[in-house]
């Protein structure tokens, strides 16, 4: 493979001074013809106009993926869906979300519901749901293959914990990085062989995480964008 991902934050609380911040999470990733939004924050206005401000369009999305149901990472939902997205092929979520939800958002798009497994499902060419994954908080991730056949996992809040999704991930390839939310995450050592590492939303050691690996992790504010 040769094409390129683009992977722009558009949801968080850092955020460049022509960007609007909020407690949540989404990013936007190109791969050739693909569009994806990865979760869609809190607050659904305030994430439209942070497409428009990346320069981006909406109307251009193919695929939106939810990694698990908190409002923080699906808030902004149904505002996305009502600007009319003639390109969309399906919203990827858990099999676990409710009845009425899945039912609501069926009104206006495809689903494609992914079930509990440890195992990579595959999407579209070189995207990957990591499989549904936890007991209380049920939650996947995006697996990425990138140019080199490395993959790259992008995460919400991992509660599932990121050794399971770094588990489902090593079956693909061997693991480039990771991006997301990684919450109290302890067992940094995991991360070591990465080389990329983004802890931002809800991680707790984030801190840590630059610290102990200087090379490798870096943050994002919310406009800025990582080309892989």
């Amino acid at each position: 493979m040769t094409d390129i991902f683009k992977i722009t934050l558009l949801y968080d609380k850092p955020c460049l001074p022509q960007f609007s911040g909020g407690w949540g999470l989404s990013f936007w990733i190109e791969y050739t013809n693909e569009r994806i939004l990865f979760d869609c924050g809190w607050n659904g206005d305030v994430l439209i106009n942070n497409i428009k401000n990346a320069g981006l369009d909406v109307r251009s999305l193919t695929y939106i993926f939810l990694s698990h149901i908190h409002w923080d990472h699906i808030g902004g939902l149904m505002t996305i869906l009502n600007q009319g997205l003639p390109n969309l092929k399906a919203v990827i979520l858990p099999q676990a979300f409710s009845k009425h939800f899945k039912t609501e958002i069926s009104y206006s798009a495809p689903l494609e519901e992914i079930v509990k497994s440890s195992t990579p499902c595959k999407i579209a060419q070189g995207i990957w749901s990591s499989g549904v994954m936890g007991d209380n908080i049920e939650e996947h991730s995006l697996l990425l293959k990138l140019a080199n056949n490395q993959i790259l996992i992008i995460a919400g809040c991992s509660h599932p914990s990121p050794t399971n999704f770094l588990e489902s991930a090593s079956t693909l390839g061997e693991v480039y990085g990771i991006m997301g939310g990684f919450h109290g995450f302890k067992s940094l050592q995991e991360f070591e062989h990465l080389k990329l590492i983004v802890p931002i939303h809800c991680t707790k050691k984030q801190s840590e995480i630059l610290t102990k690996f200087p090379a490798s992790s870096r943050l994002l504010k919310v406009g800025e964008e990582i080309t892989l």
